[in-house]
């Protein structure tokens, strides 16, 4: 089950949320040799997702998904898990999210800090969810601006490390290829992609990154769509949301490209764009199942997403 749900929490309806090198880094300028070591965090690849080891002050490890589309820094919980953590004061909200049904309910605490792995995040926002359709889901929860907002992060599938680097910081050697990433106003990042559904013309498509989401490709069922589905799609449940389950098609395209990649017979989801993104402007939704292929660095404060 994709984990649609997280990439919408920037809508909170209360708030307006918001290395010295590896050895696969080559950084030649002296003026970086006085960079500090890159912070390493061990993470789980576990059915398409990074699970990242999390705690709250005297909590138990928890499970939780790197999402780019936790657009602010902060910890949501969609496990009501309140009486574990020492939060403090706190004020009751409302998030909507993917899906059809209505917003879920919980609590939120500002000025927390928490452990990804061993690495510290202060004055972090912990939102804990009371009666969400996730509370089931054996993961709990997201994070993801606290990481990418403050770093350059190097997701190292192979060796499941990330590692975290000062912004601006790790201009890799030539055998990375350089590719544009901009940052809509929300900090959910947004790339330009094609793709081709029988072989034929390539489809120009403005699509953005979601780390929570399993799938390679989804692309956005609504008026004005860019591209045809393909002839051989079928019905499926693609999925639970923060408002309710998801549902759509799923298919196979003849290719996906990025920059120079170009995946071919990729597998891909048709949500109905209107319970799956509240992003406008969107033709596509660019998941971990693609960058899983790759080693991949997100430098927001340099506007790069770095590829091999």
């Amino acid at each position: 089950m994709s984990v649609l749900e997280l990439k919408r929490l920037a809508r909170i309806t209360l708030v307006a949320i918001a290395i010295a090198p590896s050895p696969t880094l080559a950084v030649e300028s002296p003026a970086d040799a006085a960079l500090p070591p890159p912070i390493e965090i061990p993470f789980e690849l576990s059915h398409g997702k990074i699970l990242l080891p999390v705690t709250v002050g005297r909590s138990r490890q928890l499970h939780v998904i790197l999402d780019t589309g936790m657009a602010y820094e902060g910890l949501l919980l969609y496990k009501d898990l309140s009486a574990e953590l020492d939060l403090g004061n706190t004020v009751d909200i409302q998030i909507g999210g993917a899906g059809a049904g209505k917003p879920s309910t919980g609590i939120m605490a500002d000025s927390v800090s928490f452990h990804v792995g061993t690495h510290e995040l202060t004055n972090q926002r912990i939102i804990v969810l009371r009666d969400s359709p996730l509370s089931g889901f054996p993961n709990d929860g997201v994070t993801g601006y606290s990481l990418f907002g403050r770093h350059a992060v190097e997701i190292d599938y192979s060796r499941e490390t990330i590692r975290l680097h000062r912004p601006r910081s790790v201009p890799p050697d030539s055998s990375w290829v350089a590719i544009p990433l901009r940052l809509a106003s929300n900090q959910i990042p947004w790339l330009d992609a094609s793709v081709s559904i029988t072989g034929r013309d390539s489809v120009p498509l403005a699509v953005y990154v979601d780390l929570a989401s399993s799938d390679t490709i989804e692309l956005l069922i609504r008026d004005g769509m860019k591209f045809q589905l393909p002839q051989d799609t079928r019905e499926a449940s693609l999925g639970t949301g923060l408002s309710g389950d998801i549902h759509g098609r799923v298919g196979t395209i003849a290719s996906l490209a990025l920059g120079p990649f170009v995946l071919r017979d990729v597998g891909a989801a048709f949500p109905e764009g209107a319970a799956r993104s509240k992003q406008p402007g969107a033709d596509g939704v660019l998941g971990n199942g693609f960058f899983q292929r790759f080693h991949v660095i997100f430098d927001y404060a340099a506007e790069r997403l770095y590829m091999k």
